[in-house]
């Protein structure tokens, strides 16, 4: 059976809950979620009038309720003694980070929450990840696509997305180290490994970028529209040019604290310059506004390495909010606000 094997190591800690929330946990459906997330993401524009039909064809690649994957998700080489740890947030010392990873906090009182543990939180964590694809020669040929279309979706995962708790806020990012391939052509996956020269990095992430989604719609017979812009907000989040932006901060940070620190205290920074109102474009729920609706943030704060440095991206994902959330217009928010926090770093590079 075709594979491939990914060694991983923590970029960020990773906050991934089992049975117990607080306690964190290596599992595949975290992995699995994420390349769902991202196969919606870029396959859905093809969709807009008949999600029915997305959600056909990622059943037939993920698996739904009533049939299995036909993707495979292994982990291994976990270590033996795998460390959890709190992530130290102290509001005066790292006032930042403490403001995007505030819900991993504990509490005490009459309802006394206890700290949520990370993995990789004092010290990188590595582990390996297999996909592949199960035994079907009567469809091999398909279950070959099916396999390449996970291992795309996952470079997008790992470069413009995450895995686990708070990963919109910076955790749960991954770098790969090394991979191995079993029957698989190595011209037709991505670049995965990132180890390049400062100026280089955005280069990389553009082209590299360009070429994923331009073979993930090969692989599912799309064909390469220009949809009108601008779209009306989806009903979910889209990566297209008319939905989404991401930029990186093309000035380096010496490590993954420092990138969220300096991007956490910004982003605090400029949302106390909002009325509550404006704030919930955010996301929700939103406290003294609307604690009862639920939508994700549509701004995805990301870290990435390549070789000693850091860099920090800003992903947004425009989507609907929900009817009933106490947003202006939530068919068709604003997202002004977010642009405007997008447009307010001079040092950015607009890469995807």
């Amino acid at each position: 059976m075709p594979s491939i094997t990914f060694d991983l190591e923590t970029v960020t800690p990773l906050f991934l809950g089992g049975a117990d929330p607080t306690k964190a946990e290596l599992r595949p459906p975290a992995f699995r979620g994420a390349l769902r997330y991202w196969f919606r993401a870029i396959a859905g524009i093809n969709y807009l009038d008949n999600p029915h039909k997305l959600q056909q064809l990622e059943s037939s690649i993920f698996g739904d309720t009533n049939s299995s994957s036909n993707i495979v998700l292994r982990l291994s080489q976990l270590p033996n003694n795998l460390e959890l740890d709190t992530v130290n947030l102290n509001q005066s010392r790292n006032p930042g980070l403490s403001y995007l990873w505030f819900s991993t906090k504990g509490s005490g009182g009459r309802n006394p929450k206890p700290a949520r543990q990370a993995i990789g939180v004092e010290e990188p964590v590595s582990f390996s990840l297999t996909l592949s694809t199960r035994p079907c020669p009567q469809n091999s040929e398909q279950q070959y696509k099916n396999l390449l279309t996970a291992i795309n979706c996952f470079w997008f995962a790992l470069y413009f997305g995450g895995f686990g708790s708070r990963e919109r806020r910076g955790a749960g990012s991954l770098r790969v180290k090394k991979f191995y391939l079993k029957d698989i052509n190595e011209a037709e996956i991505p670049k995965f490994i990132l180890k390049f020269k400062q100026n280089d990095v955005p280069k990389y992430l553009k082209s590299t970028r360009q070429k994923v989604k331009k073979r993930l719609y090969e692989l599912l017979d799309f064909k390469l529209t220009n949809f009108p812009q601008p779209l009306p907000s989806p009903k979910f989040e889209l990566y297209s040019p008319a939905t989404a932006a991401i930029y990186i901060l093309k000035t380096p940070f010496p490590s993954w604290e420092g990138a969220l620190e300096n991007i956490g205290t910004r982003y605090q920074d400029y949302r106390r310059t909002l009325p509550r109102q404006d704030r919930a474009v955010f996301g929700l729920p939103l406290t003294r506004l609307d604690m009862n609706s639920r939508h994700p943030s549509p701004l995805r704060i990301k870290v990435i390495q390549s070789v000693r440095d850091y860099y920090c991206l800003l992903i947004k994902m425009e989507s609907e909010f929900s009817p009933n959330s106490r947003i202006n217009n939530p068919g068709n928010p604003n997202y002004k606000f977010i642009n405007e926090f997008l447009r307010s770093f001079d040092n950015s590079e607009r890469v995807g």
